[in-house]
């Protein structure tokens, strides 16, 4: 199977995978022992959560035919001849989850032509699915945490329903950011691209639970100048295009882009409208 693949069968693989990573993530999350969790070379930590949840999302893709990218496992140049990839957070927030303060996510996105063509986000903790492809509304349900143990696809795709956000042009706004990685420079560069809007309001939110509170239409703009990878924001790239919002490379002002030489994300700012002139 391969960039045949039809849009069913990319939600069935992407949900079987995720909703089995959820259940490996709540398995440790009252659990974890200090002896799991290590730290990466550029000292950032990583879990067996993340890596257990890593490797079963990579056994549940692999039928899919189609490459994939993870932050827990190397890739090699193979990938950059693709035309589909998946790219794959296994627990985004790792932080969070070592915090315990229920803000992580396991993130999966269908990459088509360096393009995000399809994300989901599972935040088990909080009891969150949303889903979706970027050219039609996203999906969201809610599921209570005890239950993602046993649950089928098929009852996900049926407790699922399009998201319901509207795109109000308004002159105050209410900006979203990250809990563990502020920058003080952010609010210039908001000013900068929102020269006419008035900040009404902030929300600090872990992981990218933040695109799905953009998507709900709660927070309008995401600003980050400090590093990210392709996998923190492919899913919910993918389920901001589907609500009429986009994300946008600080600097050349161009959608980001995917499967690059280099996975690094440039500077961003996410908005829940991609004409961000008239947000």
């Amino acid at each position: 199977m391969n960039e045949k693949i039809s849009r069913e069968q990319i939600v069935f693989f992407s949900l079987k995978a995720g909703l089995e990573a959820a259940n490996i993530l709540l398995k440790y999350y009252d659990a974890l022992k200090s002896y799991e969790i290590e730290l990466k070379s550029d000292g950032s930590p990583v879990t067996i959560a993340d890596n257990e949840s890593d490797g079963k999302i990579r056994e549940l893709l692999a039928p899919s035919g189609i490459y994939i990218i993870s932050e827990e496992t190397e890739v090699s140049e193979e990938r950059l001849s693709q035309e589909l990839v998946w790219l794959v957070d296994p627990l985004d927030g790792t932080k969070e989850f070592i915090k315990k303060n229920g803000e992580f996510s396991v993130n999966i996105a269908l990459i088509r032509n360096t393009r995000p063509y399809f994300g989901l986000i599972i935040a088990p903790a909080k009891g969150l699915i949303c889903y979706g492809f970027a050219d039609d509304k996203p999906l969201f349900g809610t599921i209570k945490t005890e239950e993602f143990m046993g649950i089928e696809v098929d009852q996900i795709l049926s407790l699922c329903k399009p998201i319901q956000s509207s795109l109000q042009k308004r002159n105050e706004v209410t900006k979203i950011g990250s809990r563990s990685h502020a920058d003080p420079k952010e609010q210039d560069l908001i000013n900068c691209w929102l020269p006419n809007k008035t900040i009404e309001s902030s929300i600090q939110v872990g992981s990218a639970l933040k695109f799905i509170t953009m998507a709900f239409g709660t927070a309008d703009i995401y600003l980050r100048t400090t590093p990210t990878m392709e996998w923190d924001t492919a899913a919910g790239h993918a389920l901001l295009l589907g609500c009429g919002g986009n994300i946008f490379d600080l600097n050349s002002k161009r959608p980001l882009v995917y499967n690059k030489t280099n996975l690094l994300n440039p500077g961003f700012v996410a908005l829940r409208d991609a004409d961000f002139q008239s947000l």
